[in-house]
């Protein structure tokens, strides 16, 4: 970690008018804090928060020091990009009558300045950055050459993916080293909703397509350091599969065969891992919680809405943002839930996948 803080530090410092010796200066007293700093018994983390960000760092002495503009790599082309935009959108609208989906190549000015952001300071995010960007282009692409929107959509995950990604690495980074686990049940939300989806729309599985969601329990399970407690509750939920399966397709009732899963929840009470607990500060969220279950099996069971009314479950977090988040910017945190929602009900319902991605605009826009 010091080794990285410090290489950081060197490449922001590479901006400023100083001489070589006041550069090697600056980051031997820097180093210096570091060592005394861990010979205390002071972990990573907590001497960057003491010593600050490589960026912070340098921010101090921008007040001795002026920074060098005109060292900034790629300044030009950033400058440049919008007109080689208009040019290219031109050529491909007057001699390829490519005007739409031609505006795309406009997408180029905002994704040219993130790349050129990673290589002046160590911006480490510019995946997670470049994402939206990417996920765009590959959807539109494949949506109007081959009209496929749907499921092309579920490219936008991609978003969520970079960003657990990224933020596991940064726990590294600084001493805090996760779970693998806790990263692959993260990324295993994502995974399932793939899956779901794929099995829905090419299989017609929707139902028994949702038991996939299973392993996100089943990975958060296998984190726990209790092998006893791990092997039962494992068993219980495979047990509770069977039976949902047996009964479902061997008597006719899906319903009944849910019950089965009552079986993992009485084991979780027993062992612990699931706690009753009905604090007023998370009521309304696990009302929503409870609501949601409900009426996703009761309707799907009932009436075989499993190919949509897996939206019920992005009340959840939206309960969640609106009893503990902040009230000024709610709108802001609910917007990528409230797209979610419009964009996939646009195009299942109405087949207008083609244009329904323009929901993801109000996320910027309320932002």
């Amino acid at each position: 970690m010091k080794k990285e803080y410090l290489q950081d530090l060197r490449k922001i410092l590479n901006n400023f008018e100083m001489s070589k010796a006041e550069r090697e200066d600056i980051l031997n007293d820097y180093e210096s804090m570091y060592d005394d700093a861990l010979e205390k018994g002071m972990k990573d983390d907590e001497i960057v928060e003491m010593l600050g960000t490589p960026e912070k760092a340098a921010e101090a002495l921008s007040d001795e020091y002026k920074h060098i503009t005109h060292r900034r790599k790629g300044g030009r082309l950033i400058a440049l990009m919008p007109f080689l935009s208009v040019i290219a959108f031109f050529v491909l609208g007057f001699y390829f009558d490519k005007w739409h989906p031609g505006w795309i190549v406009f997408l180029s000015i905002p994704m040219t300045a993130i790349i050129v952001e990673a290589f002046n300071k160590p911006y480490k995010q510019f995946l997670t950055a470049l994402s939206p960007f990417i996920a765009t282009v590959l959807y539109l692409g494949i949506g109007f050459i081959f009209h496929i929107w749907h499921p092309t959509w579920l490219i936008f995950l991609i978003i969520p993916v970079f960003g657990i990604i990224n933020s596991y690495r940064a726990y590294d980074e600084i001493g805090q080293h996760k779970d693998f686990f806790g990263q692959l049940t993260a990324l295993s939300v994502f995974a399932a909703i793939v899956t779901y989806v794929l099995l829905g729309t090419y299989l017609d599985l929707w139902n028994p397509g949702w038991l996939v969601f299973l392993i996100i329990p089943i990975l958060g399970i296998l984190s726990n350091k209790n092998k006893t407690k791990k092997i039962v509750m494992i068993l219980s939920i495979l047990i509770a599969v069977a039976f949902y399966l047996f009964v479902g397709y061997r008597l006719g009732s899906f319903f009944l065969g849910s019950l089965g899963f009552l079986l993992p929840i009485g084991v979780g009470i027993l062992t612990n891992d699931i706690q009753l607990s009905f604090g007023k500060s998370h009521m309304a969220v696990k009302v929503t919680i409870l609501l949601a279950i409900i009426i996703y099996f009761t309707t799907g069971i009932l009436w075989g809405t499993w190919a949509y009314m897996w939206m019920i479950f992005l009340a959840i977090p939206m309960s969640a943002i609106l009893s503990h988040g902040p009230k000024k910017h709610y709108l802001v945190a609910l917007s990528p839930f409230i797209a979610t929602i419009v964009f996939f009900s646009l195009g299942y319902f109405f087949e207008l996948w083609e244009i329904s991605w323009m929901a993801f605009l109000m996320i910027p826009i309320f932002g």
